[in-house]
């Protein structure tokens, strides 16, 4: 099969495309043909593009990103070629997906969104999503995977962009009392790289927006446990933005108990929902040798084509306060955990690699 990738260029504002390049790599492996409306994910190592620019072969299946629907909805919508087959991949940030639309929901065969929520109903064409990881992660994680140091007993945490989460769940996790040791390992900043001036390393640095970071690679991999999660809470109940009236006036109670438990150290989980939770940091930690804490998928309601497991695929975190961390870091051997770590990694690898992942989607489309 042909299948037609409509991306737009890398250097529009971080328009890193993960899902799709993932995507691209697993089918090319497959045997499929991939195009694209551009030349897109240049591979400097060997000298071409992932993705070459073709106007004129016709195609199977059309695969869109949502960043490419958001820059050019009307224009996207109303050319749509219905004859194919067509598939939206929508990791929209925020509360606000692509999807969220009759007229886009309309046009795909198969909308793949990322950070849905278990509990929450959604059209028959939308199916649960999830970042996973690319042969270049694959490529600079393995050729440190034999630097583990066993004594290592550290929980160490290095993130990118602050999430209302992030910061939460840290300053917690801050005041538990483990016998594994917190520590903040910075290996490079957002505004600045170390990285060599037209090197290869450079070329991806720019290309993924800043996130290339062959030195945060080797740090996963030598260490015992990774903080990996992100995302944002909210007041409950559930609502996708923008909100109504009706919408807000149903929060405002949920808000009011929230501020009243934390001014007094109570725990207020029951009173929010995790959005946005997927991130780059979780699928390079479970690549790597690392063990990840995450926030406890099944118990925030989370939705991954295929969930891990809590406690053998990684160390997950329920409520806010964080005493179940505490209460579990202090019964985990380092050799437990190095198991818990290992065990993820080949959970991902067998789930979520670009092959599996290509794998996933034929299946879909197998059934329309």
């Amino acid at each position: 099969m042909t299948f037609k990738f409509f991306l737009i260029p890398f250097y529009v504002p971080d328009n890193y495309s993960p899902e799709a390049i993932a995507l691209g790599e697993g089918l090319a492996e497959l045997g499929h043909k991939v195009i694209s409306n551009i030349n897109y994910w240049y591979i400097p190592e060997e000298n071409r593009y992932l993705f070459n620019e073709d106007s004129e072969s016709d195609y199977d299946v059309g695969i869109y990103d949502y960043k490419y629907l958001y820059h050019s909805k009307k224009w996207t919508l109303n050319r749509v070629n219905t004859q194919k087959l067509n598939v939206l991949l929508d990791r929209n940030d925020w509360l606000i997906p692509e999807w969220n639309n009759k007229q886009v929901i309309d046009k795909f065969n198969v909308i793949l969104a990322d950070h849905l929520l278990a509990h929450v109903q959604y059209p028959s064409n939308i199916h649960p999503w999830a970042i996973g990881y690319t042969n270049r992660i694959k490529k600079y994680i393995d050729e440190s995977r034999n630097n583990f140091q066993s004594e290592n007993k550290e929980i160490v945490y290095n993130f990118r962009v602050g999430h209302n989460l992030r910061g939460f769940l840290l300053d917690k996790i801050k005041k538990i009392k483990s016998q594994y040791s917190l520590e903040l390992r910075i290996t490079d900043n957002l505004f600045q790289t170390s990285i060599e001036s037209n090197s290869i390393d450079s070329i991806y640095w720019k290309q993924t927006a800043k996130r290339h970071n062959p030195d945060y690679y080797k740090l996963l991999n030598r260490s015992l446990m990774t903080l990996a999660f992100g995302g944002y809470f909210e007041y409950k109940p559930f609502f996708y933005q923008p909100y109504t009236l009706f919408e807000r006036v149903v929060r405002k109670p949920f808000a009011v108990a929230y501020r009243l438990l934390t001014k007094f150290n109570a725990d207020a989980s029951s009173l929010i929902f995790v959005f946005q939770y997927d991130s780059f940091r979780m699928w390079e930690a479970f690549y790597s040798n690392t063990c990840p804490i995450l926030l406890d998928m099944k118990y925030w309601n989370f939705k991954l084509p295929v969930m891990p497991v809590e406690g053998e695929h990684y160390i997950g975190i329920r409520k806010m306060d964080c005493k179940t961390l505490d209460e579990k870091l202090n019964t985990l051997t380092p050799e437990t955990i190095m198991k818990i770590g290992s065990n993820g990694s080949k959970w991902v690898q067998e789930y979520y690699s670009p092959v599996a992942v290509a794998q996933r989607l034929e299946k879909k489309l197998a059934h329309l």
